[in-house]
């Protein structure tokens, strides 16, 4: 309780949060710093007073941490939810739930262990808001919140579409401090499609918002489960794709974006047409017989293929038909440009029929429907060769009751309505259907208007409802839109609201300054479409307009015109087809005599990004090809979310071999020796793949020799004098504890090579550079890094080495062209035990594997080498070896407890390595070197941590059969190649995308520590 009271008045003792990543701030605790390395051997007694063999295990008060944190939930109403979390600490820490921003009091607090939790039952939506747990001991607090979203339940009257919780929204994505939370977009959303039947379909959308939305699809109101319906989610792209597209698919499809801050929804239709040719007499078709209820909307279709003369009739039957027309059930967006008839006359497009043709389909969209409009209608088409019609009879079904009937406007709203400036105004209109009904005002892109003094909802009685704007401004200008639900549907109505200014009246003849009222606005079009900037104006005399790009007017020619119309205010800037470089700032000014104005809008042109610049690279590397490419000079309007890797060999058919590579490299395997292959990339953003690049090089896999172990002449020392004879020395590469390393070269076979300077200034170290010599003679293998040369001088030994330009592995992998995944860390691992196995072979164990110590031979590599064979040791059977050296994460117990060891101690630094590759985490890390080894000793680790989640669990019980406290239990070298997890197939690996953010930070604190 005294914990809950210092919360509440707002009291904080030390400020220390966990992000999103897991990293902690520092604290107003005091820390020590780390110091490397172990004590001289005859100091070993005094340095944690421990005798050999002893260990202690100390307590030591900690900061609570969040080692799970709270994840965001949906539930529908009525049920029960326990939100779980995990804290660690010492002292144990107490625990405080809070509810948006508030002490929480109601629900089941539990606890079980370091697991604690909070059982709400019986749901309501009251019970929806941001839940936070926070863990408070002595030494600080720590916390973690999520977000409940409570679902109403499918029976109740204003029920959505039933909810399904996405992996992305389950995910630990909450807002770090810093950062604001937005409600979700849509970037692009996804394109009505016509496809033939049999074709795959692919739906796509690009969304923003954070944290990232949850993404829902559904068919006509019908949520969409696993089976034939494929749903993908990478980052801020989503898709929806299915195979064998049949008459059944045709439809609406609904994509639902939600977060906590907001939800929004964007529908596409799917039209599935036979595989058709023009004919060139007309073709009979029955008449289809199709139902609807009364006050619904529906939408006929007839494809009419390439543009036509398209008419509907209705009354009218005429027997030819040359398309087959479909009833469906779907409410799309009009275009104008065409006039029908009704009963013998053309049909006029009003608020209840709308007709268009697009993409080859004729529609008529009626709505809502009335008993009335019962009858026979035809799609008339006229072509070259003659008439053909298709034909639907549609029969409207009464409501059983004048009250049983969705939501209609029998008084729409104004196309448009003009207000003064600082005046009141009101927006009106008048609905009808079946009680209750909720009426619900937006402005613009779904902005929903609050009932408030500055904009009221009124109902007027007699089913008139009013938007009142008690004082207007230039700023209120813009689309309204009021939308009445009940439980039978919803309904529409648009107006559009043009604020002007308070002055003399236009139809007095009274002068007006030149001023753009709304628009234009930001424009996203697709690559080839028609892009459109649309702007209000207003001004007496009648402004002038200009149209401007980069300061240079545009002239409305070609494919860009300019469409105004002064005596309604109107103008339009419209480019079709728009490429890629109508991308840019628009300016729109007008002006008279007595002003100035001028409005600014972005278009933004999207669409599949080039081919990758140049042609691929490729180089042969036994039975495996390494490719590797450049980056498009265009990403399309849209960032690059993956490369496709296609191979052919000679003139067979092109193979994709990776098709959703993240990195600008890829390593094709299981090659034929001694034939020839060429490679293509493509890119691929939120619209599709780009064309692919030029193919690569010819290349050709070589018939090779076993070349895994490598025989070279035994080293030795020469004298220092002979050094600068053979090589020639160029730049410092780096400089450490032990001395210089410098870049040179051979004279004798032109190669580079690097020198490492060691300072010997007494016998006893060039003893230990002796020794190092003598191991690294017995060391021949592609994986470890290989002894050229020696020389001797006084002070001073210098050792030639291979030239290895890779860098550390970790930080290749962690680099902005680097995609680590699953797969990538089996390979690298697979070469870490290829060479520790081969010096376990010759009873050689290294002692020192670290990150430090793995380097990649080339910048675009993949190859590695283990490099410092400072602490190696030569192992004899008879006589037990023991060291006290060694970096302290990454030591065995063995040496900790200074007991003899062995083989399988290289073991265990092996599993800490795949630890911290896989998740970025130290699995021992303590706050200081004695609680590091108090970790270690116990031998006790987890897989805990969030980014474990995305890990096989053949990879945990990888580690967990090497991270074992006995060494003899612990796997070698041989049996790790072996294991399930290192020797799938290539085709079987996980190659899903692991999070690098806390790898980064390891790599920044190692590096901070030396």
């Amino acid at each position: 309780m005294k914990h809950e009271e210092v919360i509440y008045h707002g009291e904080v003792i030390y400020n220390v949060h966990e992000d999103a990543s897991g990293f902690r701030p520092a604290s107003n605790v005091p820390t020590a710093r780390v110091e490397h390395g172990f004590p001289a051997e005859d100091e070993r007694k005094n340095y944690l007073n421990l005798e050999p063999g002893q260990v202690r295990e100390a307590e030591v008060d900690t900061l609570p941490i969040v080692s799970r944190p709270l994840g965001d939930a949906q539930a529908p109403a009525g049920s029960v939810i326990s939100l779980e979390c995990r804290f660690k600490g010492h002292p144990e820490p107490d625990i405080v739930w809070f509810k948006d921003n508030k002490l929480f009091k109601g629900g089941e607090k539990w606890a079980d262990g370091e697991t604690v939790g909070l059982t709400l039952s019986g749901l309501t939506k009251k019970d929806q808001g941001l839940y936070r747990a926070e863990a408070w001991n002595p030494i600080g607090k720590a916390s973690t919140s999520a977000y409940l979203t409570v679902q109403q339940r499918e029976d109740s009257p204003h029920a959505p579409v039933s909810p399904h919780v996405t992996r992305g929204l389950l995910e630990d994505k909450r807002c770090p401090r810093g950062k604001r939370s937005a409600p979700a977009r849509f970037i692009t959303k996804p394109h009505n499609k016509v496809v033939l039947r049999g074709d795959k379909v692919r739906f796509i959308c690009s969304v923003g918002g954070y944290p990232l939305p949850s993404a829902t699809w559904y068919k006509d109101g019908k949520l969409l489960s696993s089976g034939k319906w494929k749903i993908y989610e990478e980052e801020d792209v989503h898709s929806l794709e299915f195979d064998k597209a049949s008459d059944e698919d045709a439809g609406k499809y609904t994509v639902v974006l939600e977060n906590h801050k907001g939800r929004v929804e964007a529908s596409a239709a799917l039209q599935v047409i036979n595989h058709r040719k023009e004919c060139k007499m007309p073709i009979s078709q029955p008449i289809q017989e199709c139902r609807a209820t009364e006050g619904s909307t529906f939408t006929l279709s007839c494809h009419v293929g390439s543009p036509s003369s398209a008419t509907w009739y209705k009354g009218v039957c005429v027997a030819p038909a040359l398309a087959r027309v479909r009833l469906i059930g779907l409410d799309l967006e009009t275009l104008k440009g065409y006039k029908y008839n009704k009963d013998g006359e053309p049909f006029t497009n009003d608020d209840r029929v709308k007709s268009w043709e697009e993409e080859g389909l004729a529609r008529l969209r009626l709505g809502p429907l009335v008993p009335g409009d019962t009858g026979l209608y035809s799609c008339q088409l006229a072509k070259e060769w003659g008439l053909a019609q298709g034909l639907v009879r549609l029969t409207v079904t009464a409501l059983i009751s004048e009250e049983m009937r969705p939501p209609i406007f029998t008084k729409g709203l104004p196309r448009e309505i003009r207000a003064k400036e600082g005046h009141p105004c009101s927006i009106q209109a008048t609905i009808s259907g079946e009680e209750p009904l909720r009426v619900v005002w937006t402005r613009g892109d779904n902005e929903e208007l609050p009932d408030c003094e500055d904009m009221s909802h009124v109902e007027l009685g007699n089913g008139d409802v009013a938007l009142r704007v008690s004082d207007t401004f230039m700023e209120d200008s813009g689309l309204y839109t009021c939308t009445v639900y009940n439980k039978h549907g919803m309904a529409q109505s648009h107006t559009r609201l043009i604020v002007v200014e308070d002055g003399l009246d236009e139809d007095e003849g009274g002068e007006v300054p030149a001023r753009v009222l709304v628009g234009p606005e930001d424009c996203i079009a697709l690559h080839g479409e028609k892009a459109v900037l649309s702007a209000i104006f207003s001004g007496n005399p009648h402004p002038t307009l200009l149209w401007s790009k980069g300061g240079e007017e545009i002239a409305g020619t070609g494919r860009v015109k300019i469409i105004t119309d002064k005596e309604q205010g109107e103008t339009k800037l419209e480019i079709d087809p728009v490429g890629a470089d109508d991308s840019g700032k628009y300016v729109l000014t007008v002006y008279n005599h007595l002003a100035t104005d001028y409005r600014f809008a972005s278009l933004s042109v999207e669409g599949v990004p080039n081919p990758p610049a140049e042609r691929p690279v490729v180089e042969a590397r036994g039975c495996r090809a390494y490719v590797a490419w450049n980056s498009p000079h265009y990403d399309g309007g849209s960032m690059v979310t993956g490369y496709k890797v296609e191979m052919s060999s000679l003139h067979d058919q092109w193979i994709t071999v990776a098709d959703r590579c993240h990195s600008l490299s890829h390593t094709v395997s299981g090659l034929n020796p001694g034939k020839t292959y060429t490679f293509r990339v493509s890119c691929q953003n939120a619209h599709g793949y780009s064309a692919p690049s030029r193919q690569s090089a010819p290349l050709t896999i070589l018939r090779t020799e076993d070349t895994s172990e490598e025989q070279g002449p035994v080293v030795k020392f020469e004298d220092g004098s002979l050094f600068a004879q053979r090589f020639e020395r160029l730049e410092e590469l780096g400089k450490g504890r032990y001395g210089v390393v410098h870049r040179i070269w051979d004279k004798t076979n032109e190669k580079e090579y690097a020198a490492k300077a060691v300072r010997c200034i007494k016998q006893q170290d060039k003893d230990k550079v002796a020794q190092e010599l003598d191991i690294m003679n017995s060391l021949r293998h592609p994986k470890l890094l290989q002894l050229v040369a020696a020389y001797e001088n006084p002070r001073d030994v210098t050792l030639v080495l291979e030239l290895i330009t890779g860098g550390e592995l970790f930080e290749r992998v962690v680099a902005d062209d680097f995609t680590l995944t699953e797969r990538d860390c089996i390979l690298f691992m697979r070469q870490i035990c290829e060479g520790v196995s081969y010096m376990h072979s010759q009873s050689v164990v290294h002692l020192d594997l670290k990150p430090e110590n793995i380097m990649c031979t080339t910048r675009d590599s993949h190859d590695i080498k283990l490099i410092d064979f400072g602490l190696a040791q030569k192992l004899s059977g008879d006589q037990p070896v023991r060291v006290m050296f060694g970096t302290p994460e990454f030591i065995a117990p063995e040496i900790i407890n200074y007991e003899p060891i062995g083989t399988q101690t290289d073991m265990w630094s092996v599993g800490v390595i795949c630890y911290v590759l896989l998740s970025g985490l130290s699995p021992f890390m303590g706050d200081n070197d004695a609680e590091t080894f108090a970790n270690i000793t116990r031998a006790e680790f987890d897989f805990d941590d969030g980014d474990f989640d995305s890990i096989s669990q053949t990879a945990k019980d990888f580690i967990s059969e090497l991270l074992v406290k006995r060494k003899e239990d612990r796997l070698t070298a041989e049996e790790c190649l072996a294991h399930r997890w290192m020797s799938q197939e290539d085709t079987e690996m996980n190659k899903v995308a692991l999070c690098t953010d806390k790898l980064k930070k390891f790599i920044i604190r190692r590096k901070w520590q030396f």
